[in-house]
């Protein structure tokens, strides 16, 4: 080409500050050539995004949980140490765990079935069908023992027998109803999942000592997992009861601790994470404090992994939905480790569940404090001004 145009890739490829001097030109070309079709696949695939997506994404993303995370924010705790990361939700969330105790269950040794458990678990799926005639619920039971599974089957199949409208909508759904002990759940995911815990404080059995052993948190994280919407955990025994057998194992411990979360005796597990970051939130702490002079309610740090909203902003007279994300270059911001994730993923993730996001630099706020402050509120007040019509 002329000497004004763009040297050609051939041109650059060629060049000794590649080091190519002393090589064959056949060879030369050949390796140049190679290099190209290299370099044009690595363009391709960072053009399809491939990066944010998650086929090289610095952080593993559960996508199933993403408008249900309380689901899984358990197991992200207690076994994945929050490597996960899940997106709050703009609306309040209806809570997904629902915890229903079996004061009179007994855990009969002989037949390893708890009755009454298995009663109380076909009770909530007819529940669950007589509040959704109208709609396709798809629905699985995992019970922690193999004969307390077949147990809740013959009685789902007498109810059927019972009942043709209720049979037609169970079979209705897309996903078949399935039943299936803990040890054979792996792999299926249903909307709505009813565990049954079987066990009881004063009987035990070879057949549920795995949920009590060294591993038993590998079953219990693989039942409380199968649910995409709610899980409805049915249970005779109680965390105390559990602590009170005195055993020491992994297994019991978080049992425990999972029958104390979905249950409500603890609301939320030990956060550190959060505790760390609103002691470095000066510039977060100003920013509330003028969204908050305005009439508007903040929430800070909202979410339950280690990606959380810095500022959640709602309306006084509609708290349970908020209007307005802000998220802040804080230690939320520097905590995720590739610049796409941070940049891009973070916001859109955000803008899919209908967050209107806003970015604020600290250091802008420092500089230019009004005029962020002015475009906080422009957005709040406009966002504001569209929903009351």
């Amino acid at each position: 080409g002329s000497s004004d145009s763009a040297p050609s890739y051939q041109a650059i490829l060629m060049s000794s500050s590649f080091g190519f001097d002393c090589i064959h030109p056949m060879h030369r070309r050949i390796g140049g050539f190679l290099f190209f079709i290299f370099f044009c696949v690595h363009r391709f695939i960072r053009c399809l995004g491939f990066f944010s997506l998650g086929l090289f994404f610095s952080r593993n993303f559960r996508s199933r949980f993403s408008f249900f995370k309380r689901l899984f924010s358990f197991s992200n705790r207690q076994f994945y140490n929050g490597a996960y990361l899940t997106f709050p939700s703009p609306v309040e969330e209806v809570d997904c765990i629902e915890y229903v105790d079996v004061p009179d269950g007994e855990y009969d040794s002989g037949t390893n079935v708890n009755e009454a458990e298995a009663r109380a678990v076909v009770r909530e799926i007819l529940r669950l069908y007589s509040e959704n005639k109208d709609k396709k619920c798809s629905v699985g039971v995992v019970a922690f023992g193999y004969h307390q599974s077949l147990r809740i089957e013959e009685l789902l199949e007498e109810e059927y027998a019972r009942d043709s409208l209720f049979a037609e909508w169970v079979k209705s759904s897309e996903e078949k109803l399935i039943v299936t002990d803990v040890a054979n759940a792996q792999g299926y995911e249903r909307e709505n999942v009813f565990l049954s815990v079987t066990m009881t404080g004063d009987a035990g059995s070879h057949e549920l000592a795995h949920i009590l052993g060294e591993n038993g948190w590998r079953y219990l994280n693989t039942a409380v997992t199968r649910a995409r919407e709610h899980i409805t955990v049915v249970s005779s025994i109680t965390a105390e009861e559990i602590r009170e057998k005195t055993l020491r194992s992994r297994g019991a411990a978080t049992l425990a601790d999972y029958l104390d979360y979905a249950s409500g005796n603890r609301s939320e597990i030990a956060d550190p994470v959060s505790i760390r970051r609103q002691k470095k939130a000066g510039v977060l702490n100003a920013i509330r404090k003028t969204l908050d002079e305005a009439g508007y309610m903040t929430h800070a740090m909202l979410g339950e992994s280690d990606f959380r909203v810095d500022i959640a902003v709602s309306m006084v007279e509609n708290r349970d939905r908020y209007i307005l994300g802000i998220l802040l270059d804080s230690e939320n911001y520097s905590g995720i480790e590739s610049p796409r994730d941070r940049d891009i993923l973070m916001s859109s993730e955000l803008l899919k569940r209908g967050w209107p996001v806003i970015n604020v630099w600290c250091m802008e706020w420092w500089t230019n404090r009004e005029a962020v402050k002015k475009r906080l509120l422009d957005a709040a007040d406009y966002i504001k001004s569209r929903i009351n019509g």
